[in-house]
């Protein structure tokens, strides 16, 4: 992939400038779901599990109570199949949690949405409070020169061919429609990869604000904490690079079919999240992600989540062996048997919600 001219794209550049603040947070899309619902129940069983419902009469009649499991899966009739249970998450558990062993201090783990919504940015006095009083500050990537311009070029297309090509007319008129809400004119569109698109519809729009992790980020670095990555630029742009064309397409099209319901799924996050209720925020994703209609979206979401997961958990334990360190990721990363949370406690420490 060549790289990316300032003086032969000028436009692709500035708008490049402007997406990558975005995919620092790529991992915005884990906290997404791939179809939108209207409306998600829940209810506490006698065994004190929190199952969640599509509707307030989809309560099965015999609820299952073997706690050896870690969830209920669906029935071969996914339509018929709505009630899921999280057994890794305590029914209140919060985003922030202490992570310890017997012999070193507590560090925090944080999990974020990547939004400049005020109910997000408005640090919580436990998170606040978590954060100036620990030694260094961890997050998901690290944007630093390499990698702003790394995003900006890997994201075009190279010389020589466009989108419309690629993804054919009809497709290519609908994306350049729907992104034009986003302010992104149609040539700079012609350049970019489908994962783009698909990326770009998947988020909010920006009004220009700091989202959470960036709040996060510079809290900590005027603090002079010392600030380090989990992942490199590289590595994020794996995810969708290994993406294969048809696959793109495949998601590029379910993407464009789900726009009219994604500002609803955005403000029913944004709730969860402001509610401090992690449950909330993964089932939202859970009902959607075992439903979704395409192989492609399946396994997209596990390279996004399951595989970045074990990697990230890799890193994040010499942090905690060092203790009193602040570790931030999308909150879709701790819950879930493949979850950050579990992965952490398997590797023998201890995990707290702290409301």
């Amino acid at each position: 992939m060549k790289s990316l001219s300032k003086r032969k794209y000028p436009d692709a550049y500035t708008n490049g400038v402007w997406l990558l603040l975005l995919f620092t947070v790529i991992t915005v899309l884990t906290c997404l779901p791939m179809r939108a619902r209207a409306e998600i129940f829940r209810w506490q069983d006698k065994q004190g599990y929190w199952h969640f419902t599509e509707g307030p009469d989809a309560r099965p009649q015999n609820p299952p109570s073997d706690s050896a499991a870690s969830e209920v899966l669906p029935s071969q009739n996914p339509a018929k199949s709505t009630t899921y249970r999280v057994y890794e998450l305590p029914s209140q558990a919060g985003l922030l949690w202490r992570i310890r062993t017997s012999d070193q201090k507590a560090s925090y783990l944080l999990g974020t949405i990547h939004s400049e919504d005020p109910r997000v940015t408005r640090l919580k006095p436990a998170v606040a409070d978590a954060l100036d009083g620990c030694d260094r500050f961890v997050m998901e990537m690290i944007l630093d020169t390499q990698a702003f311009m790394q995003f900006g070029a890997t994201m075009m297309l190279e010389q020589g061919t466009d989108l419309e090509t690629l993804v054919g007319k009809d497709l290519y008129n609908r994306a350049v429609s729907a992104l034009a809400d986003y302010g992104m004119p149609e040539a700079v569109i012609r350049r970019f990869k489908p994962w783009v698109v698909i990326a770009m519809l998947s988020m909010p729009k920006s009004a220009g604000g700091l989202i959470l992790d960036m709040v996060l980020y510079q809290r900590a670095t005027s603090q002079g904490k010392p600030a380090s990555g989990l992942e490199s630029a590289q590595e994020q742009l794996a995810v969708f690079e290994g993406l294969s064309l048809q696959d793109q397409i495949e998601l590029l099209e379910m993407t464009l079919k789900q726009q009219s319901s994604q500002a609803q799924v955005f403000e029913q996050l944004i709730e969860a999240y402001a509610a401090d209720d992690l449950n909330r925020i993964a089932t939202i994703a859970k009902l959607d992600h075992r439903q979704a209609q395409i192989e492609s979206a399946r396994n997209f979401m596990v390279r996004l989540n399951d595989d970045r997961n074990r990697r990230m958990v890799q890193r994040i334990i010499p942090y905690l062996e060092k203790g009193n360190s602040f570790i931030a990721v999308g909150a879709l990363h701790l819950a879930g048997p493949q979850g950050i949370l579990s992965l952490i406690r398997q590797n023998g420490y201890s995990a707290e919600s702290v409301r």
